[in-house]
């Protein structure tokens, strides 16, 4: 059986350091602070004081500090320690944006049996109104970039678990992508140097070998064959014929 702990912890401004202005606890450590920026930095945000603040410090350039408090073994001890310090800050002048006294937070995720119904439930509404996910896009509204790149900070580095890894994978693999969305990946990885190894090179060819192409797919192969053919040629000063 996998052993949990529970920290304790408190969220203050960067700007003001000895200004605690939450309290909380949670069985992911520092990871619990993406999660705050997630949810107060998305475009459609459940309305809290606590996002407000999250979002004002962030637009102020500001940043939003974790700060560990204790380490209890049971969510009970972490319930009990985290309505005492929020009595005890709040005793102490600090204005804390928690909108209850504590004790009542959500530590431990949703059993597989929960998850499959709130996935039956989400499945039969979206049966019933094809239109249902059309509709939640249109209230969130585009996503802008300005978004893209803050949630990008947020999550860069955040290691994924290799069940994870394989969930995204799954839910990516065989979804076509636009030319747009394969210009940018392949742009991102020149950017970062990524170079093919062979293996991946073998593999690749092990796979696509013996697959019929279409007529359309010949024509951007040709069409791309020709395009490096003329940029080798510019380069070297040949003219073209």
């Amino acid at each position: 059986m996998v052993s949990m702990t529970y920290h304790l912890y408190s969220l203050t401004d960067s700007r003001e350091p000895t200004r605690v202005r939450y309290i909380g606890f949670t069985r992911h450590g520092k990871d619990r602070l993406a999660g705050h920026l997630g949810a107060a930095l998305q475009v459609t945000f459940r309305k809290s004081h606590k996002n407000y603040w999250i979002r004002k410090v962030v637009r102020e350039g500001g940043s939003i500090v974790f700060r560990p408090l204790c380490i209890v073994a049971t969510a009970d001890e972490a319930k009990v320690i985290e309505i005492l310090a929020i009595r005890n800050y709040r005793s102490h002048g600090h204005d804390l944006l928690n909108h209850t006294e504590g004790g009542d937070g959500r530590a431990a995720p949703h059993s597989e049996e929960t998850r499959a119904k709130m996935s039956a439930s989400a499945l039969a509404r979206i049966d019933r109104d094809p239109d249902h996910l059309a509709n939640i896009r249109a209230r969130k509204g585009p996503i802008t970039d300005e978004y893209r790149e803050k949630m990008s900070a947020v999550m860069t580095g955040k290691p994924k678990s290799a069940e994870h890894a394989a969930k995204v994978g799954a839910a990516h693999k065989g979804r076509p992508k636009s030319p747009e969305s394969v210009a940018k990946m392949r742009a991102t990885k020149l950017a970062q140097g990524v170079v093919m190894s062979d293996e991946a090179k073998a593999h690749l060819r092990s796979v696509r070998t013996g697959v019929p192409k279409s007529e359309e797919t010949r024509a951007r192969m040709r069409e791309a064959q020709q395009k490096r053919f003329a940029e080798k040629r510019a380069r070297a000063g040949i003219e073209p014929t």
